[in-house]
């Protein structure tokens, strides 16, 4: 049974094959998964997407990645917060190219 979201056990829980690939950062997995028609926006138990697990992770190349491939930057997380959202939380956003594309899908 989940009792919290922040609890470490439970975050992957509810996740796919393409949530799991972008956790372990793992490109090639990531684009086989979305050349079979992984869903690219869907959520996991926590309502965090694909694009807001990169974030998470500081996986800046395969946010990017996913961003081009037209994953949508405005769907909100569990907490309430888009993947723009998410990243400001974490920090500045450093990387340039990351934050345009950010703001230009939400």
């Amino acid at each position: 049974m989940i009792k919290s979201s922040s609890d470490p056990g439970n975050c992957l829980q509810g996740c796919s094959l393409l949530h799991l690939a972008c956790y372990c950062g793992n490109p090639v997995m990531l684009e086989l998964l979305l050349q079979f028609g992984a869903d690219i926006n869907r959520c996991d138990f926590h309502g965090r997407t694909p694009l807001q697990h990169c974030i998470s992770k500081g996986n800046n190349q395969l946010a990017k990645f996913l961003l081009r491939r037209g994953a949508s930057a405005s769907v909100k997380d569990g907490g309430g917060l888009t993947a723009l959202e998410r990243a400001m939380e974490m920090g500045a956003i450093t990387d340039d190219e990351l934050f345009i594309l950010l703001t230009k899908n939400e």
